[in-house]
């Protein structure tokens, strides 16, 4: 704002000069010519200030940028490690359950088996009634 209130007042004084002057007069031509020069110089300054003004905003934005991409990184991977953690605790106990429900596949199996060799030896091998 405070640039924008010098170059306001700037060109208050350069009208106000410039009505002061009689270009036409060479004494007040070359005053006038400096007068121009310094202004010229002064709106130079305002212009390299504020470059280097936005050019550390953009450093700045720059760095909140890597940050950022950084966070999201980490929490990326740590995402992928919990994922990874699920899966493979998930794969075990899958595992576990299918041993698991093998086992009772296979004794219950078995107690059939001996189930038919029961009622074979109770009722010899006659056939048995149907339901």
């Amino acid at each position: 704002m405070e640039s924008k209130d010098t170059a306001t007042n700037m060109r208050l004084e350069m009208k106000s000069d410039l009505r002061a002057m009689d270009p036409h007069h060479p004494d007040r031509s070359g005053q006038l010519d400096e007068r121009f020069e310094r202004m010229e110089w002064r709106i130079e300054g305002a212009f390299a200030r504020l470059g280097k003004q936005i050019d550390g905003a953009f450093a700045r934005i720059d760095d909140v940028e890597a940050r950022g991409e950084a966070r999201i990184e980490g929490a990326a991977t740590r995402l992928d490690r919990r994922i990874d953690d699920v899966c493979d605790s998930l794969n075990r106990r899958t595992t576990e359950s299918e041993v698991r429900l093998a086992t009772a596949i296979n004794n219950f199996a078995g107690t059939l088996h001996d189930v038919h060799r029961l009622l074979q030896d109770r009722f010899g091998r006659r056939k048995l009634p149907d339901n």
